[in-house]
């Protein structure tokens, strides 16, 4: 991994998702390092205002724009390399790069990244940001507008509101044969086809959801059980002796509720949904609570 991937990196991992402390603790040469970004002159405009977010603070303000960055934690004391906007149920998030003059943003709605791009145009990345936030448009109606930015292979589901069966289907041609049997009868069963697909450690999950972070609580787990035991009130991952064809399914892996081939696990997965549960829905558990 490249230097600029691993900054990228440690600021999307720890810079918003840890404390603040965690990036300091990094050490003076990983500083020094981050500094060095902008001795290279590549990005002017972040230089003269301190930092990435409070550069685009003044470019959304120069265009009328109501949207600032979003802040977190105290003031930062040496320049942020990426940062983080919220409108409603859609955000933004701006990286830059380290060795050419680039701004790296992506693009997301209900908890799903849909698209992503780079320019080296401030103003333009400003401009494409605002247009984002503040409108209801499709990925498609962005990418028309903004040609620097990429809808991902998925975005044209999610806008269109079939995100559900296009999971199901993606699942089921790019998943390991272990879960192609489950899952080929679970997207067509009329109540467990309609919950939102996801996969954690070879196990089948579902969501009431679309969007990250999932709300699967309560909800059955399919496990292969040549991949997982159940034991000591909790299932353990690992290779087993299970008979591959056979399942393991759990609540949450800390509730063992049966197990069998496909068909029967499908069974035990209704057996055990919570009454009257409804079709998934966009967006996110936070959303939903």
């Amino acid at each position: 991994m490249h230097f600029k991937e691993v900054i990228q990196y440690l600021f999307f991992n720890y810079f918003y998702i840890m404390p603040y402390y965690i990036v300091k603790k990094q050490g003076d040469a990983f500083v020094k390092k981050l500094l060095n970004i902008f001795k290279k002159d590549l990005y002017p405009e972040v230089k003269k205002a301190g930092n990435l977010p409070n550069a685009l603070d003044k470019a959304l303000e120069a265009r009328g724009s109501s949207l600032r960055v979003m802040r977190r934690d105290a003031d930062y004391d040496f320049p942020v390399i990426n940062t983080h906007m919220v409108n409603n149920n859609k955000f933004s998030q701006v990286y830059i790069a380290q060795d050419v003059r680039r701004f790296l943003p992506d693009f997301w709605r209900n908890g799903v990244c849909l698209a992503q791009g780079g320019t080296d145009d401030f103003n333009l990345l400003a401009e494409a940001i605002d247009y984002w936030l503040t409108y209801d448009v499709t990925t498609r109606q962005l990418a028309e507008k903004y040609p620097f930015i990429v809808p991902h292979e998925h975005a044209a589901a999610f806008d269109e509101g079939r995100e559900v069966a296009y999971a199901w289907n993606r699942m089921l041609n790019t998943r390991g044969e272990h879960l192609k049997p489950i899952i080929s009868l679970a997207m067509h069963d009329e109540v467990v086809g309609r919950l939102f697909p996801f996969t954690s450690h070879y196990t089948l999950c579902l969501s009431r959801c679309t969007g990250y972070p999932y709300d699967d609580i309560g909800l059955p787990y399919v496990t292969p059980a040549q991949f997982a035991r159940f034991e000591d009130g909790r299932l353990i991952m690992g290779e087993s002796e299970g008979e591959d064809g056979r399942y393991i399914v759990s609540r949450n892996r800390s509730e063992y509720l049966g197990e069998g081939n496909a068909a029967e696990a499908l069974a035990l997965i209704k057996l055990h949904l919570p009454p009257h549960i409804q079709p998934a829905v966009a967006g996110t558990a936070d959303g939903l609570a």
